[in-house]
């Protein structure tokens, strides 16, 4: 019980130092150890938690919609904009980035050039399975499950089991 009201707590502390970047319904909660970098919007449905030690840096606009869990060690970096919809389930170790880097070589050596972006979209009903990473550009349909260890870097089908790297839909769920 003490544990709980710590995690939405922190969630407080988080809106109280990013009044203007969090737009939040109902109650939410953040695990230890987690760091949010708040430079865009973060939009909250109702009832989301954070597990701990999760990453997550928005740039862009992140929205999440209500009763979605993001468990342990989590990477949301958000340059563009990532969309969660509701009742989703992020199992520990995922990664979600909706950019790459641009480089150039210049005299010889590999140097940054900013960033390429593209928005990710993710359906209501969604199960990611652990340290599954999805990558700029891809939509995810409703009542998907991604099996774990997958990379998602194309759009996968609404009423889908898709797994592998790449990840391709592998049955049908009626």
């Amino acid at each position: 019980m003490v544990e709980q009201i710590l995690m939405v707590l922190r969630f407080f502390l988080i809106k109280y130092l990013n009044p203007s970047k969090i737009i939040s319904q109902g109650i939410h909660a953040v695990g230890i150890g987690s760091i949010f970098k708040i430079r865009g919007l973060l939009r909250l449905g109702r009832r989301t938690s954070f597990g701990r030690y999760n990453y997550v840096d928005i740039q862009g606009k992140l929205s999440i919609g209500d009763r979605c869990f993001i468990n342990d060690q989590v990477r949301l970096v958000c340059h563009k904009e990532i969309i969660i919809g509701n009742n989703v389930l992020i199992a520990a170790g995922v990664s979600i980035y909706d950019h790459d880097h641009k480089t150039k070589m210049l005299d010889g050596q590999m140097v940054f050039d900013g960033y390429t972006t593209a928005s990710i979209h993710i359906g209501d009903n969604v199960w990611i399975g652990e340290k599954v990473m999805i990558l700029k550009g891809v939509s995810i349909g409703n009542n998907v499950i991604i099996g774990a260890g997958s990379v998602v870097n194309a759009d996968i089908a609404t009423n889908s089991v898709a797994v592998g790297n790449p990840c391709k839909v592998v049955k049908s769920l009626s």
